[in-house]
């Protein structure tokens, strides 16, 4: 990395030091979101960037001790906790990211947890590629790297590819960046009061800076300008200058050596090697590589000659050789203590001037060498010759104008600041902040609606400029669905640009969508889910959820102003445009409804973006508006208008709920949603209902508890799909019926009534005749929930069959179910049986436990982290294990000095969160509080099992700090390693590093060591086992059970993989039973 010494930027007419300083302090906030020891991985793009921001002794002060290239293949060795990856978000780099993690988790050496640092920003496909290759990182964060000062006058983004990108890619992500970098230095340095555009993408760039200041129109800025006017300018508009040779000095050195942030190559040999301190802004290089010098204003001399021609550099330089001379003799003059005193507080300038005056003089050397030969001479003359009496449209631009008192010319960087080319040059020069909109875009037809301006989507040729280089990409990166990719860029396009209009191409865009929507896509050697899943992450970036909101808004406008219209006769001479096919208001508005339901079932992000757009208020108001007005609900007309969009509006509401389980989306919407859950339309209904489920709270729940006969016709739906031969109910399937009544079952009224109604029994017969994991898996999870509750228990202990189903599918291969499954069997039987267990009661307190919903993991990474610096154990999943490992789950609390809770409506709902806590509880362990969700105040079953302790606030990672010294106040040394003398001591317990419970040590071992396989099989029929294990032995003999043994000591990780896939121990109870009867046998 370069020098970063930054003195030199805060001597211009503005100080853009400040833009260096805002991103050192970003820069250093991701790194400290690391505590401990890091190791930096970097991008070789980003290098020089950074370089130029932060250097390496100030990195040093935030402990990273090492920094590697990224590379293919394997990390270098270290002895670091954090491994942190600085890179573009480019797919081709994530590979060898992966491999570079994937390869470092084999290593015996120090534990290290990853993060990578995107720049400058994530990207979906970047972050879908990682999880393809099943790499997991601490944290993924982003890096907004805008405006870097090369100099005290000169800023850029370091976007050497834009021109490419947007003049042969057509992607103009650069121009984004572009208008946020500019948005930002008005942040700095106050709002800029003239703004002028030259060409076609300065004009795009000019129309987004205008969008955002709109946007931001609530929030004024207070700075002072301290810039006049802001000058942007095509590079398309003068595409010759960059061919022509500079013949400046700093030009030539350009030319010949090339300059890359501020820093220069030179060979070596050229430079005296006896210096040990070289001028400052120069940074020394060993005599083995190459000669580099920064080249920035910080260099007195190089600031006087880097703009001369470089005819007269020598001259300058032989001026300059004189004065130092001269004052290097000023000694002789000096009569006084004083004039002496002042000499030598000038050695150490004139010293650096001097070593200065040899570098320049050297480079000064080698330029004319290779500007003197013939050759070069001639190039020069024919440059002149042929393009001499040309004049530059743009000639010597101003391009900003500092302050009232003067002026002053910035120095133009030639591809990286300046807005990359257009296809078609505009001569035309725009001027804000009056820009010329695109309206003929955006055409409305008679009676029509205007467009609305307040809309969260870009006007049409903003959303075109920001989403064609997302196409680009995604086809790029995915050139099987490319077809797909282009379909659905397309059809969201004619949207944006036909806002309201119900013409042919605009129906028949919304049948395409519509069934693009709902087709499953397939694709040669790629998993279906996932092919569907890119499908909806590119809707996602190009903003889909918000084209089709504000398509359905006017919709439903133009719908109650019975505005249909016929518009079958395009004047179009193709042969589709004779179709008699016709398309009204209404048809328009039920296909865009059907388009946003459907991929609102598939995908949490387009769930979360169409909640951005507004869609919730905009469906809930619509559908009482619709009943309100027209609609008789005793005619029994499933096929009519009102029915279908009301229909339809609660399935877009229901799939919401369902992903993103957000009550504050549907404020005051209870009321709403019990209305229609109770009319007679069963699909109107069942849909209302299931929306209750994932919103109802113990404050609210009495909306479905005073009308038992809610809970009853759940039930009686889920009882209805299974005996289906397609397992669905008016609509909805088994799999989504039992999510709904599991979440219906949170309240625990709603248990004992809905146990009254045979919901037990239905489950189980969903357990027994389902051939489908997510179905298996959502109706273990709905018993798991209904377990909770003890007349519940004991139904589903009588109910015939429901137990042995449940422990055949604790061996499912398929690990949501074999969690689900392994939830329910704790709730029903094993948290009995590890009460009443001897071990059990023996235990005492080693670590701290936290125990905590998947949400929250990230910040209390950073809590676990802290308290392990103080020298606490702490015990905390992250690895997702529950349900399908609860054994280490009991064995975590049982050695529970103290068990953190961590409370949030979230934790509460969770069967996993409440079997954790519960069986605390049981235990009488200690438990403290940390909350973890704002306005929330725990009720239900959390708010009696926590009552009336003190919660500790962590309910924003800015309390972090405050919160953990509290903490560690409440804890008062419990659960705290005595022992511990050189720092934390990671005592995270994961499934594989599992510890497990022994019985006392046996008086006797028996001596296996000549035992044959016969003499196994006859131990293990003893001890119960011989059926589960048979024909898993047959290789086994009494050396194998001592090796086995050992093995639980030196791997407990591999042991425990032994007894589940060697001898098909997956129940935890013969894992128990196998375990102790070892420990017996072999007398440990």
């Amino acid at each position: 990395m370069a020098a970063a010494g930054g003195n030199h930027l805060s001597s211009g007419r503005v100080n853009v030091g400040l833009l260096r300083e805002c991103a050192r302090r970003e820069l250093l906030q991701c790194l400290n979101k690391q505590p401990g020891s890091k190791a930096l991985v970097w991008d070789d793009k980003l290098t020089g960037p950074f370089g130029l921001i932060a250097e390496y002794k100030l990195l040093r002060e935030h402990e990273v001790e090492v920094m590697f290239p990224l590379r293919p293949g394997r990390l270098p060795p270290s002895q670091v906790h954090n491994v942190v990856f600085i890179t573009r978000p480019k797919p081709s780099l994530m590979d060898i990211i992966a491999d570079n993690v994937l390869s470092e988790e084999g290593r015996e050496s120090t534990k290290k947890e990853f993060t990578i640092l995107f720049v400058p920003r994530k990207t979906m496909l970047c972050e879908r590629k990682l999880a393809e290759r099943n790499v997991s990182f601490i944290n993924i964060d982003e890096y907004p790297l805008e405006l870097i000062p090369l100099d005290s006058d000169v800023l850029s983004l370091e976007m050497d590819s834009s021109f490419k990108e947007c003049y042969l890619e057509n992607d103009f992500t650069s121009l984004f960046y572009v208008a946020n970098s500019l948005m930002t230095l008005q942040t700095l340095y106050g709002t800029i009061p003239k703004i002028y555009a030259k060409g076609t993408m300065s004009k795009r760039v000019l129309d987004m800076m205008m969008r955002k200041k709109r946007e931001a129109a609530d929030s004024e800025n207070q700075v002072s300008p301290q810039i006049d006017t802001l000058l942007l300018i095509d590079r398309n508009v003068d595409l010759l200058t960059p061919l022509f040779t500079q013949l400046t000095y700093e030009g030539l050195i350009d030319e010949l050596y090339g300059i890359h942030h501020t820093t220069a190559k030179f060979p070596p040999e050229r430079f005296p090697q006896t210096e040990e301190k070289g001028p400052s802004g120069l940074q020394q290089q060993q005599p083995t590589g190459p000669k580099k010098v920064v080249l920035n204003s910080s260099d007195e001399l190089f600031y006087d000659i880097r703009d001369l021609n470089f005819s007269a550099v020598g001259i300058n330089l032989s001026r300059r050789a004189k004065q130092i001379s001269a004052a290097f003799e000023e000694h002789k003059s000096a009569k006084t203590v004083g004039e002496m005193k002042q000499y030598v507080q000038r050695i150490p300038f004139m010293q650096r001037a001097k070593a200065s005056l040899a570098i320049h003089t050297t480079i000064a050397e080698m330029v004319k060498e290779q500007t003197d030969p013939e050759e070069f001479r001639e190039r020069i003359q024919v440059e002149q010759v042929q393009f001499g009496d040309i004049v530059h449209e743009c000639g010597s631009v101003q391009v900003i104008t500092m302050g009232s008192g003067g002026s002053k010319k910035l120095k133009v960087i030639q591809p990286q600041v300046n807005v990359a080319a257009s296809r078609v040059p505009d001569s035309s020069t725009h001027i804000a902040p009056q820009p010329k909109m695109l309206q003929d875009q955006w055409l409305s037809h008679d009676g029509g609606l205007e467009r609305n301006e307040k809309s969260s989507v870009q006007d049409y040729t903003e959303w075109v400029v920001l989403h064609t280089g997302t196409l680009q990409r995604y086809k790029m990166n995915y050139p099987e669905q490319a077809g797909d990719f282009q379909k659905l860029f397309d059809n969201m396009q004619v949207l944006v640009n036909t806002t309201h209009q119900y013409s042919k191409l605009v129906g028949e865009t919304l049948q395409s969508l519509s069934s693009q929507s709902y087709s499953t896509f397939s694709s040669a050697g790629t998993n279906e889910a996932e092919v569907y899943t890119r499908l909806m992450d590119f809707v996602v970036e190009i903003e889909g959820a918000a084209v089709l909101q504000r398509f359905a808004q006017n919709s439903f406008n133009d719908y109650y102003e019975n505005k249909d219209t016929d518009f079958n006769n395009d004047n179009s001479d193709d042969e589709s445009s004779q179709s008699s096919v016709q398309f009204t208001c209404y048809d328009c508005l039920l296909e865009v409804l059907v388009t946003m339901q459907n991929f609102a079932d598939f995908h949490n992000g387009f769930c979360r973006e169409s909640a951005k757009a507004g869609v919730v208020s905009m469906c809930l108001e619509n559908i009482t508006r619709i009943d309100r007005e027209n609609y008789n609900w005793e005619s029994g007309d499933d096929d009519s208008e009102p029915f279908q969009i009301i229909e339809t509006c609660l399935g877009i509401l229901h799939n919401i709920s369902r992903r993103l389980k957000d009550r504050d989306l549907f404020v005051n919407s209870e009321e709403t949603l019990l209305y229609f859950a109770k009319l007679k339309a069963r699909g109107v209904a069942v849909t209302a209902l299931l929306c209750l489920g994932y919103l109802v709270n113990e404050d609210t729940n009495h909306l479905i508890s005073a009308d038992e006969s809610l809970l009853q016709f759940i039930v009686t739906m889920i009882d209805e799909a299974w005996q289906t031969e397609d397992r669905r109910c008016d609509g909805y399937s088994a799999k989504e019926l039992a999510e709904g009544l599991s979440h219906l079952a949170i309240n625990d009224n709603n248990k004992k009534v809905l146990g009254q109604f045979g919901a037990v029994r239905v489950l189980t017969k969903i357990l027994q005749t389902s051939k489908e994991n997510e179905e298996q898996a959502s109706a273990a999870r709905a018993l798991w929930m209904l377990a909770f509750d003890d007349a519940n228990k004991d139904v589903i202990r009588q109910e015939e069959g429901t137990l042995d189903t449940l422990r055949a599918l604790h061996h499912s291969g398929d690990p949501e179910v074999k969690q689900a499954a392994a939830g329910a069997l704790w709730e029903i039987e094993g948290k009995t049986a590890r009460n009443n267990a001897e071990t059990t009661k023996e235990v005492s307190g080693h670590h701290v436990m936290i125990s905590y919903q998947w949400d929250a993991q990230d910040m209390l990474v950073e809590v676990k982290n802290k308290l392990q610096a103080s020298g606490y154990r702490v015990w905390m999943d992250l690895e997702q294990m529950g349900g399908s490992t609860l054994e280490a789950m009991a064995k975590a609390v049982e050695n529970a000095s103290v068990v953190l809770v961590c409370v949030s409506q979230q934790y509460k709902e969770s069967a996993n969160c409440r079997s954790e806590a519960e069986y605390a509880y049981q235990l009488r362990k200690d438990i403290i509080p940390l909350m973890m969700q704002r306005n929330y105040k725990a009720d239900g079953w959390l708010g009696m099992l926590v009552g009336t302790k003190l919660w500790i606030d962590f309910k924003s990672k800015q309390v972090i700090d405050s919160g953990v010294g509290k903490l560690v106040k409440e804890l008062a040394g419990r659960g705290k390693d005595i022992d511990v003398t050189d720092g934390p001591t990671e005592a995270v317990i994961r499934p594989s590093e599992t510890s497990v419970l022994t019985t006392a040590p046996s008086s006797a071992a028996t001596d296996v060591s000549g035992w044959t396989n016969e003499d196994v099989k006859k131990w293990l029929t003893e001890i119960g086992l011989g059926q589960v294990c048979e024909g898993a032995i047959s290789e086994f003999n009494g050396q194998t059970l001592i090796n086995l043994q050992e093995l639980r000591g030196e791997c407990p990780d591999y042991f425990y993989r032994c007894l589940e896939n060697t001898l098909n121990l997956k129940n935890m109870f013969h894992l128990f039973k196998f375990r102790q009867e070892l420990n017996k046998l072999l007398g440990h």
